[in-house]
């Protein structure tokens, strides 16, 4: 297992090469030729969680919103904490929007940004719009979900955070978006946005792992969540805190997926805890979305009584809010009258992007075929429309490569076509 481990985190495509000096078709890797440490789509997919950077970035804390400044959610300030590398000189700037519960210093995002630094760009790591510190500090609606929506929030987002790289000493001479899993999906609406502007700001946009059907993909987080109904509670509980204690006690001297075997054999965990392992985080994050929106605007989804000293309730009734009855209950409910009669799932996917997407020349995708919340119909989709800019992988599952050496090659070889 190690031998493989260490062929994969070694691995280079030696392909690369050939591509970036002709590019004429898609990257493809045959599974034969893509020597991953599993073919399991759910083990793989922890893998990017105990992933552990280095170095330590600038802490920017920001408040974007000065009419909320006097608003606490969950007993914390209205501050968003942005992650920056900075570099001494001019040098492109890398804007990288982080996953569902992705904040602005997530794991993932800094690792990400850490590889991005050491081969010269600037780096913010921004946080999701599928987070609590994005729906109460950022966002107007405070019901983020609605892609059509928040796009045009976000965009105004960036470029107040451009702005404010400027005024902290930032210098930079082009900006390219990367954004991972539901980031990734929002980075496809964010590029025809950019584009239809006077002067588009993003120079590259990389989509990895996008969640191209937000109905499917939110679902399965749901499903992934209700395997946790024949554990027991008590091993839920050990299982929870001893992954936590475990992805924050990996050292960045180590390998991710050597650590997540590792931890795998150490606690006993079978495929089913795995399936609701990630369900769990999901809808933890989920959780603190639901009660950061009640609390700027309460639209009387949460029955439960609350106070600044009682909360217990409020945040057990917060748990049982699944995703498809946030979409409903929160995110549908909050749209206007014209929008609501519309495909809702339709118009926040990437399948209403698609158009726009397969001819701008700035976009490229990068996804697994065995990524569990992208139906597989959609694979032959991207094939079809995306030739040179699509890089496809047999395993991984969501986002379990997506820090691999080999992928942040490719990475900077597209930011520097």
């Amino acid at each position: 297992m190690l031998s493989t481990v260490k062929m994969f985190f070694n691995f280079i495509f030696a392909v690369s090469i050939v591509l970036f000096s002709s590019i004429s078709k898609a990257l493809e890797i045959a599974a034969k030729d893509y020597p991953f440490p599993t073919k399991n789509a759910y083990v793989a997919s922890v893998f990017s969680a105990f992933a552990a950077p280095k170095a330590k970035p600038q802490a920017w804390s920001v408040q974007y919103r000065s009419d909320r400044k006097e608003i606490k959610v969950l007993d914390r300030d209205l501050i968003i904490k942005l992650a920056a590398f900075q570099q001494s000189n001019t040098a492109p700037l890398v804007l990288i929007i982080s996953g569902v519960g992705g904040n602005g210093n997530s794991g993932v995002g800094v690792a990400m940004a850490e590889q991005f630094y050491k081969k010269g760009y600037n780096v913010v790591v921004l946080p999701g719009t599928m987070s609590w510190i994005y729906s109460v500090a950022i966002s107007e609606a405070a019901a983020p979900g609605y892609n059509p929506r928040d796009k045009i929030e976000y965009y105004t987002w960036i470029k107040w955070v451009l702005n404010y790289a400027k005024k902290q000493g930032m210098k930079f001479n082009d900006v390219s978006l990367v954004g991972y899993s539901y980031g990734g999906l929002l980075a496809g609406f964010l590029a025809p946005y950019d584009l239809a502007q006077d002067l588009p700001l993003f120079k590259k946009v990389i989509m990895i792992n996008p969640a191209m059907d937000p109905d499917f993909g939110l679902k399965k987080l749901d499903a992934l969540y209700d395997q946790g109904k024949s554990i027991a509670e008590s091993r839920k509980i050990g299982v929870r805190v001893a992954t936590y204690e475990a992805a924050l006690s990996t050292q960045p001297t180590a390998d991710p997926v050597t650590a997540v075997f590792k931890f795998m054999k150490l606690q006993q965990i079978d495929l089913t805890e795995i399936q609701w392992l990630i369900g769990d985080s999901f809808r933890f994050s989920l959780q603190n979305i639901v009660l950061g929106t009640q609390y700027v605007i309460d639209r009387g989804v949460l029955k439960s009584s609350y106070s600044k000293f009682s909360l217990n309730k409020r945040y057990e009734e917060s748990q049982t809010i699944n995703f498809s009855q946030y979409m409903d209950k929160i995110v549908i409910a909050s749209l206007p009258p014209e929008e609501k009669t519309k495909d809702t799932n339709f118009e926040s996917s990437f399948y209403s992007q698609l158009e726009n997407l397969k001819n701008d020349s700035r976009v490229f995708i990068f996804e697994n075929t065995d990524d569990f919340i992208v139906n597989p119909s959609d694979i032959d989709l991207l094939r079809q429309n995306f030739s040179e800019r699509l890089f496809l992988f047999p395993y991984g599952g969501h986002l379990g490569n997506a820090l691999a050496p080999s992928h942040v090659e490719l990475y900077l070889n597209v930011l520097a076509l």
